[in-house]
């Protein structure tokens, strides 16, 4: 086996999230050039699965409850890493972050030195507190206060394309993404499995109680 594209450098979830929307508005300019967009014609430009795929790593990368890249934007992240770059340890000319510690810290913008310990191994060790603290300072002043970029709500073909993934995925015929709506499908089959969970619950009990009525009473 060999390797036909080897990696020469680590994506931050920044990084996969704008190549994600080049590659989305790539598509929907070529669905806008077609005559008749159906969900077959759009299939040729992209699979109902990648674009499912496509949809879902943007929803989670978007939501600010579990990422901030909303809240950034190229120049920021430029002077982050900048930044990073440059710091040493006291006294020595050595790099004081390695590359996935420096990735780490960009995807996850901690807020606190515990934050910071999630990211930076043997944090106490290697970093003073003016450090720690120029870090926080230097993450929390290149991100906006409010999302830079939202999601967008599909358009009526890629809807079309979502519920045929969601179709295949559950075995249901039925839409769970329109035209207009911003949908996690995720959220819908969890939903649809929570259910199937609280039925097998609700029939438990009386499969419990046919085991007591069978085995009776104990003996005294």
């Amino acid at each position: 086996m060999s390797v036909l594209e080897p990696i020469y450098g680590l994506l931050s979830d920044y990084e996969v999230l704008h190549q994600l929307k080049r590659e989305k508005d790539a598509q929907r300019a070529q669905i806008d050039a077609l005559s008749l967009a159906t969900p077959e014609t759009v299939g040729q430009i992209v699979s109902s699965n990648a674009k499912n795929i496509q949809y879902q790593i943007m929803a989670y990368l978007l939501n600010t409850a579990v990422s901030d890249c909303s809240r950034m934007d190229e120049e920021g992240v430029k002077r982050i890493v900048s930044s990073l770059n440059v710091m040493t340890y006291e006294g020595r000319d050595r790099p004081l972050l390695s590359r996935r510690e420096k990735l780490s810290l960009l995807n996850t913008c901690p807020r606190s030195p515990a934050g910071l310990s999630v990211c930076i191994e043997d944090l106490a060790d290697r970093l003073s507190e003016d450090q720690m603290t120029e870090i926080l300072e230097l993450i929390g002043a290149n991100l906006s206060s409010e999302p830079i970029l939202t999601q967008e709500a599909p358009t009526q073909s890629e809807a079309a394309l979502l519920n045929i993934a969601h179709h295949a995925a559950t075995g249901r015929d039925e839409t769970v993404i329109t035209t207009g709506q911003v949908a996690n499908i995720d959220a819908t089959m969890s939903e649809g499995e929570e259910d199937e969970e609280a039925l097998i619950d609700n029939e438990r009990p009386e499969a419990d109680e046919r085991e007591i009525d069978e085995v009776g009473e104990p003996d005294s």
